[in-house]
């Protein structure tokens, strides 16, 4: 059964089953001590310009990344689905999902093959796949359980973990074959080590994998020329990666990143990150370090994962990035041509794709020119990340607003009414907190182009009887229209064109008037001519036509009418105590009734209420009732 988390089998780390541990014997050379190791415990800080600019559906539970800068694309393991996702660098988009081996894990690319390498914990082997076709083109057998992979593209060399077995499998890149199997990693106390990751420095020459036994963190360095374990350090047990130009090695444990110099092996700082570290990658070009780890509050929530972004030269923390919602993010690749990270949010099943600072740019034109009394829409755009905020200073025309939309764009919008035909200059400014903010000088053109009309005002409108009651009609376009009414308007109301392409519909609404007018309401210019249907609801307040003073006898049938008029149509009911044998019913058009038969021993007056509501109010009658004997 497929464990969600069910990763780790130390102590502290991944939660999830616990692998059997085999007793093998594995020969490794002396454990190196840690020297001059300064742990540093780095508080979470602000985004530091670095953003999350896209995240990217993929499949269940993505486990590993990796990118071929080339090619432009990202590759990404979802552990949950048997499946490879491939994903377009340039649109951020999945444009394929290839079918691999069972419960697939890590994944590396070697760019100059152009081929993928994904390592399957569920069937013990290492699928190959051909970037061109997207196609599996060979599947390969290794150790039990392999685990991390990476690519020595110099040597078409790819090594793979066995995480069950203790041993580092060989792949030649042009046979697909394994060429050598390695036993790698420290026994303690009988107990065989598992592996992790690996990572290889080309141009050294070096191998690095880390493994645990017992608890206990290492890496192995071994000669890619001997495949000889030439030196073994105790620190970490998790991720690694190499930054071959600078000769630095990054390691991963629970809650730190030790910096080991390759020439030396020996861990030069342990930087605090952050709790249940999770992958490192590294971007040699940039001088930066990316590291996932699980949310602990502060500027890294606890319901999310976070990304940390430490500078290589001084090993402090730049910038911390909150990923997913999560908290647990256990894969990592860099870009170095863009710079931009790829994080893979296991509970999300989604891909953080985090862009570097960029200081601000506007991308869009400097002019617009826009109708006299027609709807402005101009959009101004800009580049950078964060993504800048837009502001404008200098006079606008009335009636058009400047509105920054909070996602790197701005509209100018509304209508610059009649009047306001000329050249408005203004300076747009877009500013993110990074370099110097980009200022444009942006002129806003009012012609007197003609533009056909439209009705701007709502279709329906409502007056109350007795109300003196008024409603504008509006238009655009240019030149201004003219207006028209067709159709029968309430009594006491009426419409009149103000020729400034307005229209009022005022008065009082007559004591006949009720209810819904529908009228055609018509605006044109030379430009063309529009028509809108609208309706004018006249509302009334309840009124109950007068009930006389009723009488009825016993043993003979009565039925009295009761009638309420008003709009919309009052609801009627009564309160009072009837005379038992008589009831009262609501007939729902604005009438009720009260009938029946009086019963013996009804005799009397009494004084019953009606009442009578609908939306604009409500009124009361009282009347008498008697019964008389028979």
């Amino acid at each position: 059964m497929r464990v969600r988390g069910a990763h780790h089998v130390v102590a502290g780390r991944r939660s999830g089953t616990v692998r059997w541990r085999r007793a093998a014997i594995v020969t490794v050379t002396a454990v190196v001590p840690l020297t001059a190791a300064v742990v540093t415990a780095v508080p979470a800080s602000a985004a530091g310009g670095y953003a999350v600019t896209a995240t990217i559906p993929v499949g269940s539970d993505p486990e590993g990344v990796a990118v071929d800068s080339a090619a432009g694309t990202v590759y990404v393991t979802n552990y949950g689905a048997d499946t490879v996702s491939v994903i377009d660098e340039a649109t951020n988009a999945v444009t394929a999902t290839i079918a691999v081996g069972s419960d697939p894990w890590e994944v590396a690319a070697d760019p100059a093959a152009g081929t993928v390498y994904v390592t399957n914990r569920g069937s013990n082997t290492v699928s190959v796949i051909d970037e061109a076709t997207n196609a599996v083109t060979a599947t390969i057998t290794v150790g039990s359980d392999p685990w991390g992979v990476a690519v020595n593209p110099a040597a078409g060399i790819v090594y793979v973990t066995n995480h069950g077995d203790s041993t580092l499998s060989e792949i030649d890149v042009a046979t697909n074959a394994v060429t050598a199997t390695i036993p790698v990693g420290v026994v303690s106390e009988g107990s065989a080590p598992f592996l992790y990751a690996v990572a290889v420095d080309p141009a050294a020459g070096t191998v690095y994998v880390t493994n645990s036994s017992d608890g206990e963190g290492f890496v192995s360095v071994i000669d890619a020329a001997t495949n000889a374990v030439t030196a073994t350090l105790a620190v970490g047990y998790e991720g690694v990666a190499t930054d071959p130009a600078a000769g630095t090695v990054y390691v991963i444990s629970s809650g730190s990143v030790s910096v080991i110099d390759a020439a030396t092996n020996t861990v030069t700082a342990t930087l605090g990150v952050g709790q249940s570290v999770a992958a490192v990658a590294v971007d040699p070009a940039a001088g930066t370090v990316y590291v996932t780890y699980g949310g602990t509050g502060g500027t890294c929530p606890i319901s999310a994962a976070c990304v940390s972004v430490i500078d290589a030269a001084t090993n402090a923390v730049t910038a911390t990035v909150p990923v997913g919602t999560d908290s647990f993010s256990p894969g990592v690749a860099v870009d170095p041509s863009t710079h931009t990270a790829y994080v893979t949010n296991y509970g999300d099943d989604t891909v953080s794709v985090i862009s570097p600072p960029q200081a601000p740019a506007i991308t869009s034109a400097g002019s617009a020119s826009i109708g006299m009394r027609s709807p402005a829409d101009v959009t101004v755009t800009a580049t950078g990340v964060p993504a800048p905020a837009l502001t404008q200073t200098g006079a606008l025309p009335s009636g058009i607003t400047f509105t920054d939309n909070g996602n790197g764009t701005a509209t100018l919008s509304g209508i610059a009414p009649a009047g306001t035909a000329g050249r408005y200059p203004i300076t747009i400014t877009a500013a993110n907190g990074v370099g110097s903010p980009a200022t444009q000088a942006f002129t806003l053109t009012v012609t007197t182009k003609a533009s056909a009309p439209a009705i701007t005002s709502a279709p329906a409108a409502a007056a109350t009887f007795g109300q003196l009651f008024s409603f504008t009609v509006t238009t655009n376009g240019y030149p201004v229209p003219w207006m028209a009414k067709a159709g029968t308007m309430p009594p006491g109301v009426h419409f009149a064109g103000n020729g400034d392409g307005t229209a009022t519909i005022s008065g009082t609404p007559a004591r006949t008037a009720l209810g819904p007018y529908t009228v055609t309401l018509t605006t044109g210019n030379k430009a063309g001519t529009v028509t809108q249907s609208f309706t004018l609801t006249i509302w009334k307040a309840p009124v109950i036509t007068k009930i006389p003073t009723t009488t009825a006898t016993i043993g003979t049938p009565m039925d009295l009418t009761i009638t309420a008029t008003g709009y919309d149509t009052p609801v009627l009911t009564e309160s009072g105590t009837l005379p038992s044998g008589l009831s009262f019913a609501s007939t729902g058009n604005g009438q009720a009734t009260i009938s029946g038969t009086p019963a013996a021993g009804t005799g009397g007056s009494r004084a019953i209420t009606i009442t009578a509501t609908n939306q604009v109010g409500t009124a009361s009658q009282t009347f008498t009732l008697t019964v008389h004997r028979s």
